[in-house]
């Protein structure tokens, strides 16, 4: 299922800021609440913890905790800082005391993410280990470009993705992988629609150039104009159907902030205070924007999906 059980993790950045200017630091300032906790649960019992801490109206640490019987022991936090159009988050982890474990880094052109780099900390040096560029047509997210490192930080072209729009709509994701020096279409998402509101993702592949099968798919559930409930279907051979493999649930308070999201055992309590905060700069990438799931910004299209292909713990939902 694309939607991955909630649990804890920077996924990265932010598709729309109020920043004007290049040399300005990416902001959100659309907000009037901004999140300052979210807790797992398994089964009714708490399990993992993450504290958010701002300075003025910018995020500058989240800190992730697992509980040990009644006691919260802190387990990794990031610390983030910023240099114009650059943020940089730095990964510690406590075995027993802080040490680094690698970097991202960011970068802003506008309102827009153009790159992403991640940096593992290899014998006390930081290498890159992947990245990221994301391309537009104007404002309009079109695709990415993957780079992976099988050498001491040499970065490799290694995957690419394409967006397919029908008058202004998004109707596919196409990606691709490089094979023997050439592209080869491994995935394709399709999207539909119903009264303007994304309805459902089926998610095709196929192995080099053998035949695409339909392996996935999400059906979403409305409540007004907030997504009240995704089910994930996976293709059953024998039977010749799809097959329900799962179901989330998302709840909202009175002002439409997400407080609440239900993965058959597992429960995430999103908590809130008040004034501007910028934490969706490290929660989103370009290519999550394209899917409409539930965030907690009032106000805003439901435009989130993530992928957890970065996973110090999981992922979450954010807006």
């Amino acid at each position: 299922m694309k939607t991955t059980k909630l649990v804890f993790a920077f996924i990265t950045l932010a598709f729309l800021f109020s920043c004007n200017d290049d040399n300005e630091e990416p902001n959100d300032s659309n907000t009037n609440y901004r999140i300052s906790e979210i807790i797992e649960l398994d089964q009714g019992i708490e399990k993992y913890k993450s504290t958010f801490t701002y300075t003025g109206e910018k995020l500058t640490l989240m800190t992730e905790s697992y509980k040990n019987g009644n006691i919260w022991e802190e387990r990794r936090k990031y610390e983030v800082s910023y240099n114009g159009s650059t943020v940089t988050v730095l990964n510690y982890e406590k075995d027993p005391d802080w040490e680094l474990d690698g970097k991202r880094e960011f970068i802003f052109n506008n309102d827009l993410m153009t790159q992403e780099t991640y940096y593992s900390n290899s014998q006390g040096s930081l290498i890159a280990s992947y990245k990221y560029n994301y391309l537009y047509n104007g404002t309009t997210f079109t695709g990415y470009e993957e780079y992976e490192s099988y050498s001491s930080g040499n970065l490799e072209l290694e995957y690419k993705g394409e967006c397919v729009y029908s008058n202004n709509i998004l109707t596919e994701l196409n990606e691709f992988q490089m094979n023997d020096g050439e592209w080869q279409l491994y995935s394709i998402e399709a999207f539909t629609y119903s009264n303007n509101k994304l309805k459902e993702i089926i998610s095709s592949y196929r192995f080099f150039t053998g035949a695409f099968y339909e392996d996935d798919k999400d059906v979403y559930t409305y409540n007004g104009d907030l997504v009240s409930a995704i089910d994930d279907y996976d293709w059953d051979e024998d039977s010749d159907t799809w097959i329900l493999d799962d179901t989330v649930t998302f709840l909202y308070n009175d002002l439409d902030y997400l407080i609440e999201v239900n993965d058959y055992n597992d429960k995430t309590i999103l908590n809130y205070e008040e004034g501007k905060g910028n934490a969706k700069l490290l929660m989103e990438t370009p290519e999550n924007l394209l899917y409409q799931e539930p965030t907690f910004n009032k106000g805003s299209k439901q435009e989130v999906k993530f992928l957890s292909r970065i996973k110090p713990l999981n992922s979450i939902l954010f807006k």
